[in-house]
Formats: C-alpha cells, sequence, structure tokens
C-alpha cells in the first residue's frame, strides 16, 4: 500500500507566522515557542552583518507579530506578558547589546479575556466622540464581551459580532461629506471620501480597532481629579476588550494549548451547551475544538490535556466529528499520570493537522 503524504506548505517569512494559546497560564507554552522563533529567524535572515531584519528587531518582532496569549486571569497574564519581556531581554544580551543599544520592546500580544467596562454612563459619554458608523458596533461588543470573564476565548465573539460588524462595514463604505477647505469668498469645499476601505471583515476590524484605540486614548485623557481616572480606567479596560477581539479575528499556524478540564462554570455552563454542543461535557474538548476553528487549513494544533477524550463514549462525537472529520491527529502520546504537578489527571499530549478544507 502506497501512503499519501500532503505536499508541505510554501514557506512564510516567519514575521507572519501567527502563533496562539488560548488559555496561556503564565506563558511556559509561549516561552518554549519564543526560543524556537528565534532558531526559525536565524535559518531565514541569517546572522551576518547582511542580515534583514537584523537580530538585535528579531526579539521585538517575535512579541510583536509572533506570539499571542489568551487568560481570564489577569495576573497570570501579567506574569505571561513579563516573563516574555525578560526573555527577549536575555536574547538581547546573548547578542551583546548593552541597555542604551537595545531596541525599546514595548508590547506583546498578551490580552486578559475580561468583560468590557460596564459604566453605562461613560459608555454613552465615550460613544460621542466615536464615528457614528462604528458606534452600533461598539455598543454590541460590550454587550457580547459580558461573558469574556468566564468563557475566556471560548467566546465566539467573532460570531456574536458579525451581523454588526457587517453593517458597519456597509456604513463606511458609503462616502461622506467631509469640509476640506473654502474658496475665496467663503464658501466651503466639500469632498466626498471613503475612510475605511477592507477587503475582509479581519481588515475592517484592524482599521476600526485603530480608530477606536484612538477615540479611547483621547477619551481617557480628558479632564484630570476622579473624573479623569475614571476614564482612563475605561479607555483602559475598553482598549483590553478590543485587543480580544482582535485575537479572536485571526486565524493561526499554530495553536498551542494545555486548557483547563471538567465542567464549564455556572455562569458560562448555558452559553458553553449552545455554542458547543458536540463537546459541552468537557473544557478541554471544547478548547480543542475552538482551536481547530482558529487554525489557518494545514496549520497544526498541539496539545496537553486529560486522556479521556481519547477513550470515553461519551467522547465519541468529539472524536468522530471533530477530530477526525477536521483535524486527524499526526502525533498522540498517551503520559499517564504525573505529568501536570500535582493534577490528578490522566495527561495525553498530541498534534493535529487541520484539513486543507
Amino acid at each position: 500500500q502506497v501512503e499519501r503524504f500532503d505536499p508541505p506548505r510554501p514557506p512564510k517569512d516567519p514575521r507572519e507566522l501567527r502563533i496562539l494559546d488560548p488559555a496561556c497560564g503564565s506563558g511556559h507554552f509561549l516561552l518554549y515557542a519564543f526560543d524556537l522563533l528565534l532558531t526559525i529567524y536565524e535559518e531565514a535572515f541569517g546572522t551576518g552583518a547582511t542580515a534583514d531584519p537584523p537580530p538585535a528587531d528579531w526579539p521585538g518582532l517575535i512579541l510583536a507579530r509572533n506570539l499571542h496569549g489568551i487568560d481570564i486571569d489577569p495576573r497570570a497574564a501579567q506574569i505571561a506578558a513579563l516573563a516574555l519581556w525578560m526573555r527577549a531581554q536575555r536574547a538581547l544580551t546573548d547578542l551583546g547589546l548593552g541597555r542604551a543599544e537595545r531596541p525599546r520592546i514595548e508590547r506583546t500580544n498578551i490580552v486578559v479575556a475580561e468583560p468590557m467596562p460596564g459604566d453605562s454612563e461613560l459608555l454613552a459619554e465615550f460613544l460621542t466622540t466615536v464615528d457614528p458608523r462604528l458606534q452600533p458596533l461598539v455598543s454590541k461588543a460590550v454587550d457580547a464581551m459580558k461573558l469574556a470573564g468566564e468563557a475566556g476565548s471560548l467566546l465566539k465573539i467573532e460570531a456574536d459580532l458579525e451581523k454588526a460588524l457587517g453593517g458597519a462595514m456597509r456604513a463606511a463604505m458609503v462616502p461622506r461629506a467631509e469640509i476640506v477647505g473654502q474658496t475665496e469668498d467663503g464658501r466651503q469645499i466639500v469632498q466626498a471620501t471613503l475612510s475605511m476601505i477592507a477587503s475582509s471583515e479581519e481588515d475592517f476590524w484592524d482599521q476600526a480597532q485603530a480608530t477606536l484605540l484612538a477615540s479611547l486614548a483621547a477619551y481617557g485623557a480628558q479632564a484630570a481629579g476622579a473624573t479623569g481616572l475614571r476614564r482612563r480606567l475605561f479607555a483602559q479596560d475598553a482598549a483590553e476588550g478590543f485587543a480580544f477581539i482582535a485575537l479572536m479575528h485571526q486565524t493561526y499556524d499554530v495553536v498551542l494549548m494545555n486548557p483547563p478540564f471538567g465542567a464549564a462554570s455556572k455562569a458560562s455552563k448555558s452559553y458553553l451547551s449552545r455554542a458547543y454542543p458536540r463537546t459541552k461535557n468537557d473544557l478541554f474538548a471544547a478548547f480543542v475544538e475552538r482551536g481547530i476553528a482558529l487554525l489557518e487549513p494545514g496549520a497544526f494544533l498541539g496539545a496537553l490535556t486529560s486522556r479521556t477524550g481519547f477513550f470515553l463514549v461519551s467522547f465519541q462525537a468529539w472524536r468522530e466529528e471533530i477530530l477526525l472529520a477536521t483535524a486527524p491527529p499526526t502525533v498522540f502520546a498517551d503520559l499517564g499520570n504525573g505529568v501536570l504537578d500535582d493534577a490528578m489527571v490522566e495527561v495525553a499530549a498530541f498534534c493535529l493537522q487541520k484539513k486543507d478544507r
């Protein structure tokens, strides 16, 4: 029997690789991925004086463009972001760069999944500063994010916002009149403009997010004292929510996870039962289903989870309709007990590859 081997995926510019841990905790998987990405950058760009981009830029590029993480625990997310920043600094030290010579690294893509600000007064005030075409989208986002702190990346926010996002896209494509000057006799010169043009919802969300973040920054900078503090806190929380939505609108080349397992929380149980009818019996199975959905065709998911999903009858739909039908295993290791510190769970490690279509 002749085995069929799929041709390898075309090589990508390493700067375009996107890796996600949807339940990243303190970032262990992402730290390992950072080290691997440094090697990939070296193989792609070389290490000599002609390397473009130069090695000093690689750590910042990896944090800004390659690695993405989500968690519902703010403390864990802060630790993950700090750990990645420290790992980047170590890489710069290994290059022999002193503090004064190092590029500033100010950005990571570690996001806390939490509800958007619930202050209706500040929300209404902020909306008056937003492009009217984006106001319904912002209102819908705030409402849809209410369960983010419970469901985390299992929240299908992109589906919840699909209608509002489509409406905003259509509205943004309608020319609007802008005053661009005036004639010598004082008459206004009006020009029809298109301020947002996008070929996809992801592109449009990128533009909308940039516009909204600029509005939030301006809003948060208004006034001083207690009112100014409330506005700044509102702006910071809202920006975190928009960052979460942005990550959920992307697809990824690799999804890595050691997700939570067991039953859903009481607050999220009803939502997860509707959103994940085939995997609602255990969180880890739902996370795997979600991770597959976020992959590019032909891309890979690597997971460390409970082994029960591969053997119990109650997971038959997960195995047949999700794994075998959409992302068959390429590697499977039944590791048993004693893998996850003190957790009393038998563990499996596996890789899945999403089918091209």
